[in-house]
Order: structure tokens, then sequence, then C-alpha cells
């Protein structure tokens, strides 16, 4: 009677895990705060038990411009099935300073809509960034070309 109930209860288990285990969505940041000198990575991870897995939606980075952006994906074969994961790593650095919302990413599978949470991030003010370089000056003196457009050579 103990294999049994063993048995039905892991069956179950089993079961459960199939109708909830369509896909997951999860998203990630390094930080939640950072000055505007810093960059910030932002990490989306789809597991899904699907072979195709729809492209996500990926929220847009308002506030912060995509410095690199990379995709892996891996598809493993097991007892349990297929299991495909796809990772999206974006670094980003912030334009300005002030409280961002990165929205939540999304995902649609089998008529259904799987979301991240969303982050707020602070960035304040960093050090003072280097302003670019002024042209040096000539130890020649600058002398306007002719009206007639050739060159004068004084030695």
């Amino acid at each position: 009677m103990n294999r049994i109930t063993g048995l039905a209860l892991i069956l179950f288990m089993f079961s459960i895990s199939f109708a909830f285990a369509d896909i997951s969505i999860k998203a990630e940041v390094d930080k939640l705060s950072l000055t505007a000198d810093d960059v910030l990575t932002y990490k989306l991870t789809v597991n899904s038990r699907e072979r195709n897995i729809p492209q996500p939606e990926i929220p847009e980075f308002n506030g912060f411009d995509v410095v690199s952006q990379s995709q892996s994906s891996n598809i493993s074969f097991g007892k349990g099935g297929i299991e495909t994961t796809l990772i999206y790593i974006f670094i980003l650095s912030p334009n300005d300073t002030d409280k961002f919302k990165i929205e939540p990413a999304a995902i649609k599978l089998n008529n259904k809509v799987y979301t991240t949470d969303s982050f707020e991030i602070a960035v304040s003010a960093g050090k003072i960034r280097p302003k670019a370089p002024k042209k040096p000056k000539s130890s020649l003196p600058q002398e306007p070309l002719p009206e007639s457009g050739e060159p004068q050579i004084t030695l």
C-alpha cells in the first residue's frame, strides 16, 4: 500500500509539473541603483518544454542606451523530454540621471501571455566625464589664401 501511495504521489507531481511548465520567463538586473558612469546588465531567461519558442517582446530601455547585446540558446534532451533555454543579455548605459522603469518582458505561447517583473532603476550623477580634446593651435600664423586661390610660398 505504501508503494502505491508513493507512486501515485510521484505521478501526480509529474503531471502537475507538465501542466504548469509550458514556459517560464525571468528577467534580472545586476543592480537597482547606479551612477551615470556605470553600466547595467539586464538578463532575460526563457525556459520551455517546447522545441520552438517564439521571440519574446523585449522592453524598451527608456533612459538607457544599449551598449552590447548577446543571445544564447540551449536545447537539451532527457527523460523528461525536451527543454529549451534562451538567454538574452543587454549591457545598458544610462543616458541621463533620474529614476527609470524597465517595463516587463513578455512572451506568448499557446494563447497565454507570460510576463516578467518590471524594475525601477535609480541613476545618480557620476564623475565628470572628460570633454573631447580641442584641436591644437598651430605655431604657424594662419594667413588666408590670396583671392587667386593659389598658395604663396614665403621664405
